[in-house]
This record gives C-alpha cells, sequence and structure tokens, in this order.
C-alpha cells in the first residue's frame, strides 16, 4: 500500500470509529432521557415532590393533593390549546383546593411557595412556560 492510500484509510478509519461512538453516546443519552422522563411520570409528580418536602406533607394530605392535581389535569386536557386562559383559572381553582388540605403553617408556607413561583413547572402563573 502506498503512503496517500494508508493516509486515506487511517483517516477513513478515524472518522468511522468517532461517528460509532458518536452514535454510541448518543444511544446511551437517549436511553438516561427516556427512563429519566418514565420515572417523572410514574403518578409522583415533581410539584408534588416539591410539595411534600417543603410542607412536610402528612400522607393523606399528599394523597388528597394529588387527587387535586389530578383533577386538575383532566380539566386541563379537556381545554384546547386555543382557549389557554383557562388555564390560569385551572391553577387558581386548585391553590383553592389545596389550601384546606393544610394546616396553618402548611398554609403559610404554601402560600410563599406559590407566590414565590415554586410551583412554576406544572402550573404557571399566566400560562407561561
Amino acid at each position: 500500500m502506498t503512503k496517500p492510500e494508508r493516509l486515506k484509510w487511517k483517516a477513513s478509519l478515524i472518522i468511522g470509529m468517532t461517528f460509532a461512538v458518536g452514535a454510541t453516546t448518543g444511544a446511551a443519552l437517549n436511553g438516561i432521557y427516556l427512563q429519566a422522563s418514565t420515572k417523572a411520570r410514574d403518578g409522583r409528580a415533581p410539584v408534588l415532590e416539591n410539595l411534600r418536602r417543603e410542607l412536610n406533607l402528612t400522607d393523606e394530605q399528599a394523597a388528597a393533593i394529588r387527587g387535586a392535581m389530578e383533577d386538575t389535569r383532566r380539566e386541563l386536557s379537556a381545554v384546547r390549546f386555543d382557549q389557554c386562559p383557562g388555564f390560569p383559572d385551572a391553577r387558581r381553582r386548585l391553590i383553592e383546593r389545596v389550601r384546606p388540605l393544610l394546616a396553618p403553617g402548611q398554609q403559610q408556607r404554601f402560600t410563599a411557595l406559590v407566590e414565590g413561583r415554586q410551583m412554576r413547572g406544572e402550573f404557571p402563573p399566566g400560562g407561561r412556560r
């Protein structure tokens, strides 16, 4: 083999290996992403976990709040995208349903969380994300 042919062969081999490593990395990252998104949808909303941690909710409170959130999700799924003004109203109704489920100290912290926009991940004020 002549030197230019050998150089072309090495360059082709390097390009092929680079492509293979990139494809393998991409597939691995995709698998990690899919696994993480599946865990997020297993019935435990990130917002509920945040409230559970921040407000030290009891299991009964968490179950009641989860029910309210699921009702709100069903309600929101029925709202067409062109009717987005319905989202802030649904968020307000959810907050009104959750607040009475909390103890007084939890209510104060919940108000701070809502006003601090820490619940934005699930129900952003004004429908923005």
